[in-house]
């Protein structure tokens, strides 16, 4: 239910209906009883999955009521620090699966500086123009490239760390991966864009195969974070050949 109920929010944000967000709204409510509930009465091997969701959910809801300020740089800082308690509550009430670190090669260190810029590229060009003009050409865009980075960390934390983590020892390698993808994706329509879900959905995916084969946070949170933070370049390129 969290899914539609993230697609229904996607169309109050795309057109303003109130509808779409009542149905929204009764969606990730519902979603988020039936975990809790699931959660309660979940065996051991099952009760992280349960409780991340519910997490994904919360996440969810309060991005969904969370009052603008108007400024776009000021409520992304408040979610973010939203996201970062949420995880850290979590990280301190919840046992998590162990996991088994692999060594890393060195084609790893070629993944971390090369993936991220064509992944920054690519989620500019999922985003679109009117993304790229909210990242005018001086010192505001610059000074937000730390942020973008710790944004980008906390979503892998969110959805790597903590979602496909739990999902795993539940479900498997495979259909962690994939459910944990498509809940990240879910949660990016709030940005309103299809395409940008879509291309979250696909990144999540070949972020979780890399989170999957070598155990490490630290490594697919530092492709994601270094992308995030090439994505206020590419939105500065962008908008200026654009």
């Amino acid at each position: 239910m969290d899914v539609p109920g993230c697609a229904a929010m996607y169309l109050y944000v795309a057109l303003g209906a109130r509808d779409g967000a009542a149905a929204g709204m009764a969606l990730l409510l519902g979603a988020f009883t039936m975990s809790v509930a699931c959660y309660a009465v979940a065996d051991r091997r099952a009760e992280a999955a349960y409780a991340a969701i519910a997490l994904v959910v919360g996440v969810a809801m309060a991005t969904a009521v969370l009052p603008s300020t108007g400024n776009v740089f000021l409520d992304a800082v408040v979610l973010l620090n939203i996201i970062v308690i949420a995880l850290l509550l979590f990280v301190r009430s919840i046992s998590m699966p162990s996991l088994h670190p692999v060594r890393l090669r060195n084609l790893s260190m070629a993944i971390v500086l090369l993936l991220p810029i064509g992944l920054a590229f690519a989620q500019a060009a999922s985003l679109g123009l009117r993304f790229w003009e909210s990242f005018p050409l001086g010192t505001p865009s610059l000074l937000f490239l730390p942020f973008m980075a710790l944004w980008g960390f906390a979503e892998e934390a969110l959805f790597r760390g903590v979602v496909q983590r739990s999902f795993s020892a539940a479900m498997g390698r495979s259909p962690a991966i994939i459910s944990a993808a498509a809940l990240n994706a879910a949660y990016m329509l709030f940005w309103g864009s299809v395409m940008y879900a879509a291309f979250s959905f696909l990144a999540a995916l070949l972020l979780g195969w890399l989170y999957a084969r070598t155990s490490s946070l630290m490594y697919v949170g530092t492709i994601r974070a270094l992308a995030d933070t090439w994505l206020v370049v590419a939105f500065l390129v962008l908008g200026l050949t654009g």
